[in-house]
């Protein structure tokens, strides 16, 4: 279902955020593609206190990642896997910033 999450990344999201094919509802269409769970948002306040693990370095800057698809609960971190990224306008890319059990938050 990893696979088929970072396929829908890379076609229907891509293409959704770069105006090529319209896409209504992204969570919905993320979902119906791999079962991820997909979220434009992250909390600022946990962004905040934890901003290594919600940034990325893209062409010489940092860059929150305040999108992100999941699975799982973090509740359970072994059966979790997040997913974090931007959408680059300029060159037309998802970029991923993080892959792995959920990012660090006040709760974990």
């Amino acid at each position: 279902s990893l696979y088929k999450a970072l396929c829908f990344l890379a076609t229907t999201y891509v293409k959704a955020k770069s105006g090529e094919v319209a896409c209504a509802d992204l969570a919905s269409a993320c979902k119906q593609a791999s079962g991820f769970t997909y979220s434009a948002h992250q909390s600022e306040v946990t962004i905040g206190q934890n901003r290594g693990y919600y940034e990325t370095a893209w062409k010489g800057r940092k860059v929150t990642l305040k999108e992100h698809i999941k699975k799982g609960s973090n509740r359970e971190a072994r059966y979790a896997i997040r997913v974090a990224f931007f959408y680059d306008d300029k060159d037309k890319v998802v970029v991923l910033g993080f892959i792995g059990q959920h990012q660090t938050t006040s709760a974990s």
